[in-house]
């Protein structure tokens, strides 16, 4: 697994029920551009209609709305419009979260917790999205306030020696820091 920071400007969604909704918020709390396309709209997209980020589009997709997104999400109910989304995402070199179809994807919206400078993003790649997001909980109860605290004042490697190495514990964690 790669982590890369990349700052998304403009994303396209085609779907507009709950998923597609989901999805809606965590680009457009990374401050994209957003283009919602779909023949239906549910209520909870419809709650982000006055945003000035968001374009919401009532109508069917058209291979021409992909244009030069940084991102598309296909999250329709319909997994022939899914793979020839992500099809032509691929063929232009876009990126693609196929929400149902790890395959079809080549990017993933992890379920993230941030606490200070840390962030951890926990990824089923889709088989199993309710268990991502129980473990972001478990892993951010484990994260105490004083851990980050130790973030803020010393380098990875104390938190690491002072901090994990004197818990009780029998799990393995794995932990990465950007700083």
């Amino acid at each position: 697994m790669l982590l890369l920071e990349q700052k998304i400007d403009t994303a396209l969604i085609v779907g507009g029920g709950k998923i597609a909704a989901r999805k809606l918020i965590k680009l457009l709390e990374g401050s994209a551009n957003v283009t919602l396309i779909a023949p239906e709209i549910s209520p909870e997209i419809r709650n982000f209609s006055k945003e000035k980020s968001l374009s919401i589009c009532q109508r069917k997709f058209e291979d021409s709305d992909i244009g030069n997104q940084d991102l598309v999400v296909a999250a329709t109910n319909s997994k022939t419009l899914n793979v020839h989304i992500s099809e032509l995402c691929r063929s232009r070199k876009i990126n693609v979260n196929v929400v149902d179809n790890h395959d079809l994807s080549t990017v993933y919206f992890p379920a993230v917790f941030k606490k200070g400078k840390l962030s951890v993003g926990v990824s089923t790649f889709g088989a199993a999205p309710g268990f991502a997001k129980a473990m972001k909980e478990k892993l951010a109860d484990f994260v105490s306030e004083n851990d980050i605290a130790l973030l803020d004042r010393y380098d990875a490697s104390a938190i690491i020696d002072r901090s994990l190495t004197n818990r009780k514990s029998t799990h393995i964690i794995l932990v990465a820091i950007a700083l």
